[in-house]
Formats: C-alpha cells, structure tokens, sequence
C-alpha cells in the first residue's frame, strides 16, 4: 500500500518541476536593463577596453565587427536576445532558492554583466543559495571595480549600477 502512495508523491514532486516553467525578465527589468547599459549601434571600447555594441553586447569573434562597425537596430535587438537569454538561463539553473520577479530581474542584469564563471564562483550566489537574502543584497555593491591596463579600479557607472540592482533585489 505505501509504494503507490510513494509513486504518486514522485509523480507529483516531478510533475511540478517538471511543469515550473524557466523564468524570464520582465518587461521592467528589461527597461531597467536599457536604462543602465543604453544601446549604441557602433562598436566602442567600454569603459573596461571591452569591444561592444548594441545593448552592452560584448564582441566576440564570430560577430565579424570591429571598432567603428555599425549595426542595424534589428541586430542589436538579436543581440540582446541571446546574451539575455545565456544570462537567464544562469541563474535559473545557478539559484537554488524561490526569487520574486524583482530579484530575477536584478540577477539577471548582474549576471548580464559580469557573465556566467564569475557569478557561479561569487559570494552573493553563495550566499543566496544559502538562503542569506540580506547578505546577498550587501554583494552586489562589492562588484564596482573595473581592469584597465592591469589596474582594477572603482568605476562611477558600476557603483550607480549597482545601487540600482541592489534595490531591483530588494523592492
């Protein structure tokens, strides 16, 4: 009598995973997002040296542009579309904790920007899967430096940045 029952639990318990669909950002964290990195459709050197176009779309090899390239709107829209896409797709997979839409939103900005590895090896992941939800939100002014010619330093436009996903995450 107890193995049906515990089929049934199973079934329910992988129903709901099953049936939980991935996260998206939502139309207010994608306005957020437009609003910290802007759209540019000629490829510029970033703050960091860091080649990008569109909305905060790192140049890779394979996109074929080099500095002074323009691009259509329509590209740049693609662009987007992909990178968010990879940055949504990390932290549902990386977050082992329930997030309101606000916190996906922000993570999904964070993520967006710093990229996969160093999110994965970061203390505010550590700490949110921790269920440390405060200490999480105090991470994510710490990610505020920048490299230039092997020199890291404070960069005004992560710091503002920051602030703003960090109160993303907590509204």
């Amino acid at each position: 009598m107890i193995k049906p029952l515990i089929t049934i639990l199973m079934v329910t318990i992988i129903g709901k995973i099953m049936l939980t669909p991935k996260r998206k950002i939502s139309e207010n964290g994608l306005k957020e997002l437009h609003a910290v990195e802007g759209t540019k459709l000629t490829v510029y050197n970033d703050s960091g040296g860091i080649a990008t176009v569109g909305t905060g779309h790192k140049i890779i090899p394979s996109d074929n542009l080099l500095e002074g390239d323009k691009i259509t709107h329509e590209l740049a829209d693609l662009f987007l579309k992909n990178d968010l896409h990879k940055a949504e797709s990390d932290v549902n997979s990386m977050v082992n904790v329930p997030l309101n839409q606000n916190q996906f939103d922000a993570l999904v900005s964070f993520v967006f920007n710093i990229g996969r590895t160093p999110f994965q090896h970061s203390t505010l992941l550590k700490k949110l899967n921790e269920y440390d939800y405060i200490g999480a939100l105090k991470e994510f002014t710490r990610w505020k430096y920048i490299t230039v010619n092997g020199i890291k330093k404070e960069s005004p436009g992560l710091i503002t940045r920051r602030l703003l996903e960090q109160n993303l995450f907590n509204a």
